[in-house]
């Protein structure tokens, strides 16, 4: 049933950390060397047996081809940032390093992916499977739903945070030490995907997030890369719109995969995405700005008082580089019943975030929830944001998961005022 198969797959992830086979030996100078974890090893396709066996419809095997480059495939299923680094420092991938012409790193999705199957396993351990009555919807939201109150738990959401922590504090040195070996090598960098992008649903009282919530995340890997102080050593190809072996919500019970990794189609997509970063060298960059490198990012919770059309509200609030950024969620909570409301709508495949003036806001309890400091985690975000159907030009940065957006801009794209006090510290909003 389908349970069992969600079960067995997450077991098969969570085996692959422990198990890895063995990297092959070193090609001669001039080959191409894809570093990475199982997405690199073409983990799925068919022709894939294990690692190294390089199935052609991967995307390394079609670079290789298209190239005209003799492929080494050092890809190691389940590896994490932490293992790359590892094995940099072996005279094994050393030597394949340093004689390569192309690299390619697809690595980073398993620092939060495999902590988070171990959250998933003990979730299912627990789910008697008579309770479901069999295959269907029902079967499967009550799976979902227990899927992400499991995710965003406070355990999840620790574990999501040191994911992304190790992987900022690894990316850097990984690239330094691939410099280290070859100055000369062109980079080029996988970009990152949410596999679960159609799991924002509602079903009776069942109200289930997941895409919100990994979408988070998969932005502050995303930015890391973005913003790296190395960013001018490797180009980076955008893979979000990649198509994976989810299938979910599927008739046939035979036809039910959770596997997150892409399919033929996909890894024809990130070849192409590559081939066309590297043919245009380093002008093809992420969206993600980084703050200035002369100006250094300051970020602390605001303890200014808020005031709405004179009367004093709270809200989760950070002041950065001197300007105050809410959440979405929370000015739209605010002004619901103003004449400066709005709705916010989410979708999930695109990544877009649409705001209609006037329009009616549906509260998900999330709003206006105060939490523990999140200064640290500040990162540039590259939300798309559309207000009335038209692109948006909001500042915004993403701490702990969550995108935050400045005050003023909000008010300016959604006609209400903001201003302040000085004298008596004091944010000043005017939904009129």
């Amino acid at each position: 049933m389908i349970i069992k198969k969600i079960i067995a797959f997450a077991a098969a992830l969570v085996m692959l950390t422990v198990g890895a086979a063995a990297a092959p030996e070193t090609e001669a100078a001039g080959s191409y060397v894809a570093l990475g974890d199982s997405i690199g090893a073409g983990y799925g396709l068919p022709g894939y047996f294990g690692d190294n066996t390089d199935p052609e419809g991967a995307y390394a095997s079609i670079i290789a081809k298209e190239k005209g480059l003799s492929l080494n495939n050092l890809s190691v299923s389940g590896m994490m940032s932490a293992q790359l680094l590892d094995k940099l420092n072996t005279d094994e991938y050393a030597d394949a390093v340093s004689g390569a012409e192309l690299i390619t790193i697809s690595i980073g999705s398993n620092d939060i992916l495999v902590p988070a199957m171990g959250i998933i396993m003990n979730s299912f351990m627990t789910i008697s499977y008579g309770m479901y009555g069999g295959t269907g919807l029902g079967d499967i939201t009550a799976v979902l739903e227990d899927m992400y109150n499991d995710l965003s738990s406070d355990e999840g959401v620790e574990t999501f945070e040191n994911g992304c922590a190790t992987f900022e504090e690894n990316w850097d040195r990984i690239i330094s030490r691939i410099r280290e070996l070859n100055p000369d090598a062109e980079i080029a960098v996988t970009g990152f995907y949410n596999p679960y992008s159609m799991l924002d649903l509602k079903v009776g009282l069942a109200d289930i997030r997941i895409s919100s919530f990994v979408d988070g995340y998969i932005a502050r890997l995303g930015d890391t890369v973005a913003n790296s102080a190395l960013k001018d050593e490797y180009v980076w190809a955008d893979v979000a719109d990649v198509t994976t072996n989810v299938r979910i919500f599927v008739t046939d019970p035979t036809q039910f995969s959770f596997d997150p990794h892409p399919d033929a189609d996909g890894h024809r997509l990130i070849a192409d995405r590559l081939l066309a970063a590297l043919e245009q060298g380093r002008e093809t960059a992420p969206d993600t700005e980084p703050a200035a490198a002369d100006e250094p990012l300051s970020v602390m919770p605001s303890n200014q008082t808020i005031m709405l059309d004179g009367r004093e509200v709270s809200a989760e609030v950070y002041n950065i580089n001197g300007s105050n950024y809410f959440k979405l969620r929370d000015i739209a909570r605010l002004l619901m019943d103003s004449g400066a409301g709005f709705s916010v709508d989410y979708d999930s495949a695109s990544r877009v975030i649409s705001l209609q003036k006037g329009g009616s806001y549906e509260p998900d309890g999330s709003e206006l929830v105060i939490g523990e400091d999140r200064s640290s985690t500040a990162v540039r975000s590259d939300q798309p944001v559309k207000v009335d159907g038209r692109d948006a030009e909001l500042t915004a940065y993403n701490l702990g998961g969550n995108n935050f957006f400045k005050l003023r801009d909000l008010g300016e794209a959604l006609d209400f005022g903001v201003d302040y006090d000085s004298e008596t510290r004091t944010v000043l909003i005017n939904a009129g």
